[in-house]
């Protein structure tokens, strides 16, 4: 089989970050476009390789390699994380309304 056969190069946006194990967390990637049934793969990456490590919301460009294994006559895929590009980092929108440093507005009235 050729090394490039079993590569998956996705672009999308970071849905779920699994950190139970910190040295190999799992980033769960939702395909961006106009696709009508979005491809959505988990990645299990080694964060020691990985110079940028992404968060939930982050777009990224991610590739990896397809393996199985057999255990016990069962089958288990996945795709392990060879590249990681943050794209664009998720920005949390803060409304204007909403005074950050835990102060009322001047203008809020509280009714007590």
């Amino acid at each position: 089989m050729s090394e490039n056969q079993n590569k998956v190069v996705l672009t999308g946006t970071v849905i779920n970050v699994d950190m139970k194990n910190e040295k190999y967390p799992k980033y769960t990637v939702k395909e961006s476009g106009y696709a009508e049934y979005p491809m959505t793969i988990t990645f299990d990456c080694n964060s020691s390789k990985i110079q940028t490590l992404p968060l939930k919301g982050d777009n990224v460009e991610m590739s990896g390699y397809v393996g199985s294994r057999e255990w016990n006559g069962r089958y288990f895929t996945g795709v392990s994380c060879v590249y990681c590009k943050v794209l664009e980092k998720h920005k949390t929108i803060v409304p204007e309304s909403v005074n950050t440093a835990g102060q009322f507005a001047e203008n809020d009235e509280v009714p007590f």
